[in-house]
């Protein structure tokens, strides 16, 4: 009965395992080019609970 929010950017998907944290994704990507990156979250299939889950994502691009 838990919320599990990943990450891919190839085909492979990578849990987020704490707030707060850098994730390296797309770390190869040359200038002027684009690489697609995903997002999943996946709830519960049944609960009695109304909780109700958000999340942020903060993408931050450095130069190589």
């Amino acid at each position: 009965n838990q919320v599990i929010w990943e990450y891919s950017d190839t085909s492979t998907w990578t849990v987020f395992e704490s707030d707060d944290t850098l994730y390296p994704l797309a770390s190869d990507v040359a200038q002027g080019e684009t690489q697609d990156i995903y997002f999943k979250l996946t709830m519960p299939t049944e609960t009695t609970s109304s909780d109700k889950y958000g999340a942020t994502v903060t993408i931050v691009a450095t130069a190589p």
